[in-house]
Parts: C-alpha cells; sequence; structure tokens
C-alpha cells in the first residue's frame, strides 16, 4: 500500500479555514505543485494587489487564447450540470435521466 501524498503547505492552509469547494481544493494543489513551499503567494497577494491581478489577467488572457474552445465547453457543461441539478432539486424529480 502506497503512503499518502504529501500534502503542500496551501492546501493544508485551506483545509484549516472555512470549509472549500472541491474546484477550490484542486487549485490549491495545483498552486502547491507549481510553486516553490517557501512562497507564500497569499503574502504577495495581500501585499501587492494590483500586480497579482494583472499578472492573473495576463495569465487567463494567454490561456484564453491557447485553449479558450475547450475552456469555454467545460464551462458550459459546468453550467448546464449545476443548472439541471438545481432543477432537479426543486421539483423532487430527474429532470433528465
Amino acid at each position: 500500500m502506497e503512503p499518502a501524498p504529501r500534502r503542500g503547505p496551501i492546501a493544508e492552509m485551506a483545509e484549516s479555514e472555512k470549509p472549500r469547494s472541491a474546484s477550490s481544493r484542486v487549485a490549491d494543489e495545483l498552486l502547491d505543485d507549481l510553486l516553490p513551499a517557501e512562497l507564500e503567494w497569499r503574502q504577495m497577494v495581500r501585499s501587492y494587489p494590483l500586480p497579482a491581478l494583472a499578472v492573473a489577467a495576463l495569465g487567463g488572457y494567454l490561456l484564453g487564447r491557447s485553449r479558450g474552445p475547450a475552456i469555454v465547453a467545460a464551462l458550459s457543461t459546468f453550467v448546464v450540470s449545476e443548472m439541471v441539478a438545481g432543477l432537479s432539486e426543486v421539483t423532487g424529480q430527474e429532470v433528465v435521466e
């Protein structure tokens, strides 16, 4: 049996805070993999909000240019599935079988 994978400081900090969604946990784990462990990225964002926003906007722009159709397809699928789940919950019936 393999030992559980080591969790990085960002994921550990996220677990100690309020409950988060699955996508937020995935983002925290991704940041743990991409950034050095000693980098306090949350503190940097608090200290330098405008440069952080500029870097995030540039990254989003570049990601959108290279993977735009795939991102739109994934977001569309997610939105439709959430709407169907919400509608099923409200009506008490299975909307789509």
